[in-house]
């Protein structure tokens, strides 16, 4: 959790004038807001390069862009590490998930692949084999 020291121990001094925007920061319990609403302003978009942080009417300094970034991201969601494990992303499957044996009558060689592309493997055994795919 970001606190208001972290913040304005980054600050740099204001240019005359300064054409940048400003953002109140009002004490530690704001501190974490503050940072994850300047990384939204900064994520917009990459032509902005500093912010204004106030206290009250009171300006106290410039935050650069790669001085937001070098603190540590607000963590907002009561989610845990791991919350995302198994989630379904977007797209189509692009594997195949096969089972193969040699189709030597004496071979007892099979191997479970998952193939990308599908390009059929040898058998190791006898590599002029190509593995067939079994059921």
């Amino acid at each position: 959790m970001t606190d208001a020291a972290e913040i304005t121990a980054l600050l740099r001094p204001l240019p005359r004038p300064n054409p940048h925007p400003g953002v109140l920061l009002d004490g530690d319990r704001d501190a974490t807001r503050v940072l994850a609403a300047v990384l939204r302003y900064f994520d917009a978009d990459d032509d902005r390069p500093a912010v204004t942080v106030l206290a009250g009417a009171k300006p106290l300094g410039l935050l650069h862009r790669r001085d937001a970034y070098s603190l540590p991201p607000p963590a907002l969601s009561t989610r845990d590490y791991g919350a995302s494990d198994h989630a379904a992303l977007p797209g189509d499957v692009r594997y195949e998930m096969i089972t193969m044996c040699c189709p030597a009558v004496d071979c007892s060689y099979r191997l479970a692949l998952i193939l990308h592309p599908l390009r059929a493997p040898r058998c190791p055994v006898h590599p002029e084999r190509t593995l067939a795919v079994v059921g």
